[in-house]
């Protein structure tokens, strides 16, 4: 049985409160919770999206394939045509200050032959997407 990824809509009237109690964790800590987070990152780390996949059907109870995790691109389509116009306005103004930020942060690639005549150096190439 498969268990649908529970998403949240910013548009209802109750998003806060169903934010809120997914977000409720407690105040103390709990070091049997933290040793069971570090070894989670850890195995994201070393396995990377075959771990991420695994706590996710883990977790969620569920049998999920990567590609059941990725949004089509016709529903993000479909968010931005709802999205209002002011919020729009902000995110890619948000979006074009970020860009100009970072560009002042590229690396350039470069290369030089030592004096055995070992071709060394450095590529930089861009992402092509990343996922948060």
């Amino acid at each position: 049985m498969s268990t649908a990824i529970r998403r949240l809509q910013v548009a209802d009237s109750d998003f806060q409160a169903q934010l809120d109690g997914l977000l409720a964790l407690g105040d103390g800590r709990d070091e049997a919770l933290e040793k069971t987070v570090a070894e989670i990152l850890a195995a994201v780390r070393t396995r990377g999206d075959e771990a991420l996949l695994e706590y996710t059907n883990r977790f969620d109870a569920r049998s999920a394939s990567i590609e059941d995790l990725e949004i089509p691109r016709s529903e993000l389509e479909s968010a931005l045509q709802q999205l209002d116009p002011e919020i729009k306005a902000q995110l890619e103004q948000a979006s074009r200050r970020i860009g100009d930020y970072h560009q002042h942060q590229r690396q350039e690639s470069w290369t030089y032959e030592d004096e055995d005549g070992s071709l060394l150096g450095q590529k930089v190439t861009a992402l092509d997407r990343v996922g948060v």
